[in-house]
């Protein structure tokens, strides 16, 4: 009995550290994302980040919250820890409907792109590019659509969208981590990679939403500097 008691002491010492140390990972992220939007004088982002600097003892209670308009990304999050990778990319188009309350049109305007909460992109890029080790999100193709000069067609090339002059339906995307830098997420197409989402063709579309990111990261690179 003796035995048996230290032994699930031990076990339960191994927990409380594990424990300790993803607070510390978890703390670590939320002092990356916190240099880059308070120095940006977002008001209405700030106190909530600062807010959530004591509230960092499980990785649901914190990520839920990287939201301007209370978006819960918690389950984006569990979709892409357990590589469900196109599940992910079809709640990721839902969240982001959510987030500009347009459920039922189903689609989003190029207007509504450039006003896309600016805590929302840097979660959702932050939650593929983390999960995916870098191969995925705004940011890879971000670095794709710049290296084309803004050549939709090229892009599509780059990630896959299209391939030997044949643009790819969503049924044929890669879910698999082999797939190329930049494959996922699709946001600015759901039918086919030629077909826009809404008013707007896929490249209109693809160019509002790097836009947009691109606002973002010069705003993040503009408040460290």
């Amino acid at each position: 009995n003796t035995l048996s008691l230290e032994t699930r002491l031990d076990a339960l010492q191994i927990q409380l550290q594990q424990a300790a140390e993803e607070r510390m990972e978890l703390r670590d992220r939320l002092d990356w994302i916190l240099a880059r939007i308070e120095p940006a004088n977002f008001e209405q982002i700030q106190p909530m980040f600062s807010q959530l600097s004591t509230k960092f003892s499980i990785s649901e209670e914190l990520t839920a919250s990287w939201s301007e308009v209370e978006i819960d990304y918690t389950p984006l999050q569990a979709l892409l820890a357990n590589g469900d990778w196109r599940e992910a990319d079809v709640l990721t188009w839902q969240l982001i409907l959510q987030a500009m309350q347009r459920e039922q049109a189903g689609w989003l305007s190029l207007d509504e792109i450039a006003r896309f909460p600016l805590a929302d992109l840097l979660t959702l890029n932050w939650l593929w590019h983390e999960y995916s080790g870098g191969q995925w999100g705004w940011t890879q193709q971000h670095a794709i659509w710049q290296s084309v000069e803004g050549d939709y067609a090229a892009f599509c090339d780059r990630v896959g969208w299209r391939v030997m002059d044949n643009w790819i339906y969503y049924s044929d995307l890669s879910f698999s981590t082999s797939a190329i830098a930049g494959h996922l997420p699709v946001i600015c197409w759901r039918k086919r990679a030629c077909y826009g989402v809404g008013g707007s063709p896929a490249a209109e579309n693809e160019a509002a939403w790097l836009a947009r990111y691109e606002a973002c990261a010069a705003a993040c690179e503009t408040a460290q500097t």
